[in-house]
């Protein structure tokens, strides 16, 4: 009897052996001669729900005013998985038509992580078009594989047609480090000027792969909100809630992946929604 319960311990340890390794294996991309590529992106609950930057949607809801600054700070654990933790602080400036912040992730396991540092900045150039851009530095340590670092720059555009927002971003332009060729695009459409804004988007990787994704945020009073999406691709669902009182938001995130399992965030906002 002791030595079936030891045999399935043994197997246990494996199996989750082999899930930490598929699971950092869907956020790191192996490069050739060993090294490792990067796909960490920020990403606050109600983003990570609708797949694209909320800044987008706040700025079209909002006429042009006096830039007021906000920060936030969040946790996300990742697929139920102890210790593979992401750690994420963006601070800025929002409002009129210049808008930028700067924003860090720390990504940890066992056996490994990976770091991000970005500085955006986004222009409202009339009240129907915005356009942005980003530059970020990402590192990467796994055990096995040597160090990497890699730099890249994104950009999106986004046009207002009454109450149609569509857009599109190209992420993760490789400027120097690692060899990486391509873009990830995607492009998207929403309904806004009402309290249920519905979001449709399709994306293409570098690798030529593509996905279609759906998502909705409904606004629930002027303080706070709800959000549900299915990410197309993986099968994922998830949803987020946030509520604002004064200049303090909190905001919550679950997700559930088909194979990986679920994934859970908390986040704390001061200053501009």
């Amino acid at each position: 009897m002791w030595k079936k319960l030891r045999s399935g311990a043994a197997a246990q340890d494996s199996r989750s052996a082999l899930r930490a390794v598929a699971t950092i294996a869907c956020l790191l991309c192996p490069l050739p001669d060993g090294a490792l590529a990067i796909g960490l992106e920020y990403r606050n609950p109600e983003e990570q729900v609708l797949g694209i930057d909320a800044t987008v949607l706040r700025v079209f809801a909002t006429r042009p005013g006096n830039r007021t600054g906000f920060a936030e700070v969040g946790e996300r654990h990742l697929f139920n998985m102890a210790g593979l933790v992401a750690r994420y602080a963006r601070a800025g400036m929002r409002g009129g038509r210049l808008g930028t912040a700067v924003s860090v992730v720390a990504l940890s396991s066992d056996i490994g992580g990976e770091d991000l540092l970005q500085a955006e900045v986004f222009y409202r150039e009339t009240s129907t078009v915005l356009v942005g851009a980003s530059a970020g530095l990402h590192s990467a340590r796994i055990d096995g594989f040597r160090p990497s670092f890699l730099a890249t720059v994104s950009v999106q555009v986004a046009v207002a047609i009454e109450r149609l927002v569509v857009g599109y971003s190209a992420r993760n332009f490789r400027v120097a480090g690692e060899q990486l060729d391509g873009v990830d695009g995607t492009m998207y459409v929403a309904l806004t000027g009402s309290r249920f804004v519905p979001v449709s988007r399709v994306r293409i990787t570098r690798n030529g792969f593509w996905s279609i994704s759906a998502s909705l945020r409904v606004d629930v009073g002027p303080n706070a909100g709800v959000s549900v999406g299915y990410l197309g691709g993986t099968g994922s669902l998830s949803s987020a809630a946030h509520v604002h009182v004064r200049r303090v938001g909190v905001a919550v995130e679950v997700s559930t992946h088909p194979v990986l399992g679920l994934s859970k965030s908390l986040f704390v906002t001061w200053g501009a929604q």
